[in-house]
């Protein structure tokens, strides 16, 4: 275990998630997750908990960065249940709240991830007392307050939402002005407060804080960040009805992503709202392309084991039944019967909803 703490890479609170740019990640993660699997036999006799809960909660933001929910929960419940069980240092404790809770809320567990939320600022709290000394803490109470606001924002709850982005933000901007680097953690803001005021219709006001994420972003370890910015901007643009605005946004965040992540769900994703822009458009031409991109979407999908990317597979398919239905392509009853399939599985009800929307609210994030 010891070897393995030291082997594997520690996740900092001012850097995106864990990933393949670390060799180590890659070659050690199998061994982590063989250590978790024999926790039913050692749990007794652990004798270092803490760098074995960092470990797994490590373990676990490398599996959730490639989009393997399932095996990423259970490591970070795994480090839930070693800090539910023993006395474990006060931020190492809040990390692995916020980190599982933000799996959850991925899954679409939102309720669960805010939960989660909740006891990792409490956590915090209770640790600094009257205030975080050290620049990493200070981090992790901004990102708390972060984490919260996605959240609120997920549930509906735009008010409550706006109120935690802001106060994220007043203190991440605390940290920029000493120099810390804080560009990763500013465009995760910057995204959050921009995805409230365009929940709300507010699109002048999130376009300007989606300008913000994207300069922000310039630098290369913010990559992931600059291309999910894209994706939720081109979303708000395709809201809007500026179809080719949304387009050009939604090429950026798909080419990045796919040299970045390649066959990832976040990738489907946006491939996904891609082929949505070319359907928009309606001539046949566009309409041949977006029933390209949405069969590349689901073969990223169905390569996955993910009852999350089940629901994905569901939502795309029936788009690829409009669209194949528009194309007179004699394909769109078969695709119809695996969605009707597909959503009576999910949801217990026999017969699909009327609008595709009642689809998409089964979908974790956009």
């Amino acid at each position: 275990m010891r070897q393995l703490r030291q082997r594997f890479p520690r996740q900092s609170p001012f850097a995106g998630e864990l990933n393949d740019e670390n060799p180590n990640c890659a070659l050690c993660i199998n061994h982590v997750i063989a250590l978790r699997d024999a926790m039913p036999i050692m749990k007794n006799f652990i004798s270092e908990p803490q760098a074995l809960a960092s470990l797994f909660l490590d373990g676990g933001i490398y599996l959730w960065s490639k989009g393997s929910l399932i095996d990423g929960e259970a490591l970070t419940g795994e480090a839930k249940a070693i800090c539910d069980g023993t006395e474990i240092e006060g931020s190492m404790t809040a990390q692995i709240y916020s980190f599982h809770g933000s799996i959850l809320c991925n899954s679409g567990n939102t309720e669960q991830g805010l939960a989660y939320f909740k006891k990792s600022l409490e956590t915090l709290r209770r640790h600094f007392g009257s205030g975080a000394t050290r620049d990493a803490d200070r981090a992790l109470v901004a990102n708390a307050w972060n984490n919260l606001a996605c959240a609120y924002y997920d549930l509906g709850e735009y008010d409550r939402a706006e109120l935690c982005n802001m106060r994220s933000l007043w203190q991440k901007q605390k940290l920029a002005d000493q120099g810390l680097p804080m560009s990763h953690l500013l465009c995760l803001s910057y995204q959050n407060i921009a995805n409230t005021f365009a929940g709300q219709e507010r699109y002048d006001e999130a376009a300007s804080f989606f300008e913000k994420a994207l300069n922000a972003a310039t630098r290369e370890e913010s990559v992931s960040r600059r291309a999910l910015t894209s994706h939720n901007y081109g979303i708000m643009r395709l809201m809007q009805d500026r179809v080719e605005e949304a387009r050009e946004l939604l090429e950026i965040a798909y080419q990045l992503r796919c040299e970045k992540i390649g066959d990832h769900p976040d990738t489907a994703a946006s491939l996904h709202m891609l082929a949505c822009c070319y359907y928009r458009k309606g001539d046949e031409d566009s309409l041949d392309i977006a029933r390209q991109l949405l069969n590349d979407s689901l073969r990223i999908l169905r390569s996955r084991p993910s009852s999350a990317d089940e629901s994905r597979i569901e939502r795309s398919l029936f788009k690829l039944s409009l669209v194949q239905e528009a194309l007179g392509d004699l394909g769109a009853e078969t695709s119809r019967l695996e969605v009707r399939h597909l959503y009576s599985k999910l949801t217990g009800k026999p017969t699909l909803p009327a609008s595709e929307e009642e689809l998409d609210v089964l979908v974790a994030y956009i």
